[in-house]
């Protein structure tokens, strides 16, 4: 309910927002979605239950690696779910987007700076004096001295 507010109150604001001889359409052919907040879901690590819904939601990810069967393992993601979205396409497929509330460990400060140059003929040249090739000219090399050889 607390959502369907929202989603007409930003309808109502980009309504009164548009202009006047603009018209817009629902085509019943386009993918529809639901958001559901986090007090309209539960979520216990592996299963969604939805408000008034007595069992989970079977999901199958559609992510994660695979095992040695070739089947995908489930990823089970680090945090808390704040929204998630239901969505349907024209094929009568539905998703799960699950938006996360996850807390990321800061990386320690580093004392040295590198500096960058991009060019063409090297990708990456560090002013350390490293450099990192261009695969674009090296495929260009590897093409001429394949017509080259080829004419032998």
């Amino acid at each position: 309910m607390q959502q369907s507010l929202r989603h007409l109150d930003r309808a109502f604001i980009n309504f009164l927002k548009a202009e006047p001889n603009i018209r817009s359409f629902i085509r019943s052919m386009e993918s529809k979605s639901a958001t559901y907040a986090s007090n309209a879901f539960q979520w216990d690590g592996e299963n969604l239950t939805l408000a008034k819904m007595q069992e989970p939601l079977n999901i199958r990810w559609s992510f994660g690696e695979k095992n040695a069967f070739g089947k995908r393992d489930k990823y089970i993601f680090k945090g808390n779910p704040t929204t998630i979205t239901i969505s349907k396409d024209c094929a009568n497929r539905y998703f799960v987007s699950f938006q996360v509330l996850e807390e990321i460990e800061s990386w320690p400060t580093v004392e040295q700076a590198v500096g960058m140059d991009l060019g063409l003929k090297d990708a990456v040249i560090l002013s350390t004096g490293k450099k990192y090739g261009n695969p674009r000219m090296v495929r260009k090399k590897i093409c001429a001295n394949r017509q080259v050889l080829s004419v032998k």
